[in-house]
């Protein structure tokens, strides 16, 4: 059984390689679908030390409004990343990896359960800089396979090696407020009235429906963070787990897989 696994494993990461990550590819599906039928662990959310540790996405990134380059990663408005909570919105940016550390809060059986997401600005605003998107988060086990994962804030930050260069003065005129006279001086096109106000609803929104407080004033070291005071939750199941290899699969949201780093 355990060899049978190996190659089920590996038949999931070529799959995976070979689609550019998409699990929607009737492929890479029935790659997943065949692996979870021999999923070794029963009642995987509540096997808190085969759950717990560093986990590496494998599948493409799930934000909305992705846009696919030639070399698999993908385009997305900084918006999109962390509820709008984070200007500029409309900065393009591509995603490098996204990671997830999952780890006891000494609450209960509550357990961290991040989502970090380290992006390079291909935007002229910005160009080059890289940075991490952290959607914070709680899971608590609702059942033997069910999660249940409330999302609380978030940050904005630069990557370590950047704070020691000379690029970290761009990031903190970029996302210090500054961003539209460094814009008005490239040819990136300013967002449109109709653009201006979908942001202002959708901002509105989340104000009222989750609690979605201000973001805070850039800092010294060029993070920028948020609270969510009425977190939105949402059920997450677990469908495989092992040693390395972690399968979910969320209401409203396409297949996850991640390996343990």
């Amino acid at each position: 059984m355990t060899e049978n696994r190996s190659e089920l494993k590996q038949d999931l990461f070529e799959q995976l390689d070979r689609h550019g990550g998409e699990t929607s590819h009737p492929d890479v599906h029935a790659a997943i679908q065949a692996l979870i039928k021999q999923c070794p662990i029963a009642a995987p959310a509540y096997q808190h030390d085969a759950l717990d540790g560093d986990w590496h996405m494998l599948n493409a990134p799930n934000f909305p409004n992705s846009q696919r380059c030639q070399d698999d990663r993908y385009i997305y408005a900084l918006g999109d990343l962390a509820f709008n909570a984070f200007t500029p919105t409309d900065l393009q940016i591509v995603i490098d990896q996204v990671t997830q550390p999952v780890w006891p809060l000494g609450i209960g059986d509550q357990r961290r359960y991040d989502i970090v997401v380290e992006f390079t600005v291909i935007d002229q605003r910005g160009t080059g800089l890289q940075g991490i998107v952290r959607n914070l988060a709680v899971c608590q086990a609702l059942d033997g396979q069910t999660l249940s994962v409330s999302f609380i804030g978030g940050t904005l930050e630069p990557l370590p090696n950047l704070q020691a260069d000379k690029n970290i003065d761009r990031w903190m005129a970029l996302f210090s407020g500054c961003e539209d006279t460094i814009a008005s001086s490239t040819s990136t096109p300013a967002p449109s009235l109709v653009q201006r106000l979908k942001t202002g609803a959708s901002n509105l929104l989340l104000k009222l429906i989750f609690g979605l407080q201000p973001t805070s004033a850039i800092d010294e070291i060029g993070q920028r963070n948020f609270e969510m005071t009425r977190s939105p939750v949402g059920k997450l199941r677990l469908f495989y787990l092992d040693d390395d290899l972690r399968i979910t699969c969320g209401e409203k949201e396409p297949w996850m897989v991640c390996q343990r780093l």
